[in-house]
């Protein structure tokens, strides 16, 4: 059980993101998925194209391909062009806004307006401040 208003009103908002998306994510780790998904997807993307470039070299060469590289490297780079999609649609859902759900942060100044806060607006403590 929350112990504070704060926690409370956290925990309340939690509850509402469960299930939707990235639930719960705050700013840093919103910003933090989308540059490791931006980061992969380069990634990826230089190591298939070093494989495409490896079995293209095999194919123009007088090399008498015996162990299948060729076939070994085109499979290596398909691999990678597969994975580059999934980091690439993963990038685009989370810059998209589709990230639903993050946590709900209420103003200090709606909590006094409802009577959360220690002190409401227009009050002042026993020393006058």
């Amino acid at each position: 059980m929350a112990k504070t208003k704060k926690q409370y009103l956290e925990n309340i908002a939690t509850l509402r993101a469960t299930g939707q998306g990235y639930a719960g994510l705050g700013k840093t780790e919103l910003k933090r998925r989308q540059y490791q998904a931006k980061m992969l997807t380069k990634k990826a993307d230089t190591q298939a194209t070093q494989y495409e470039s490896w079995a293209n070299a095999i194919a123009n060469s007088s090399y008498i391909d015996i162990f299948n590289d060729e076939k070994w490297a085109r499979e290596k780079a398909a691999g990678y062009r597969k994975v580059e999609s999934q980091f690439d649609k993963q990038y685009s859902k989370l810059m998209k806004g589709k990230v639903t759900g993050q946590k709900v942060k209420p103003s200090p100044a709606n909590l006094r307006s409802k009577g959360y806060a220690k002190y409401p607006i227009g009050k002042k403590n026993k020393l006058g401040r």
